[in-house]
């Protein structure tokens, strides 16, 4: 492999130079990802498995609720986690003055 003196290249040179390392680098993988495909592809069959057989789907996850984070000073019962929503009893006293 030969070096390049990149201090001796123009910005424009150099920006050539980016597009066509990172159009290589695409190729690069690609063909590697091909390579990779093919040899389990190889091995499954050797063991009488397709590909799809040995893919299994991930499990959903479930989460905790949400703990109430603010409350209704007036109602109790109208609490809100804040999670994304607009605080509805809190909007409609500020509209209200």
């Amino acid at each position: 492999m030969t070096a390049i003196d990149l201090d001796m290249l123009s910005l424009e040179d150099l920006k050539s130079l980016q597009k066509d390392l990172a159009k290589v680098i695409a190729t690069f993988k690609d063909s590697q990802k091909a390579d990779a495909r093919s040899k389990v592809e190889a091995v499954a069959k050797e063991l009488s498995f397709t590909p799809a057989d040995l893919m299994t789907p991930r499990a959903k996850t479930s989460r905790a609720p949400v703990g109430v984070k603010y409350c209704h000073p007036e109602n109790p019962g109208l609490t809100m986690a804040r999670t994304g929503g607009k605080l509805i009893w809190f909007i409609a006293a500020i509209d209200a003055g």
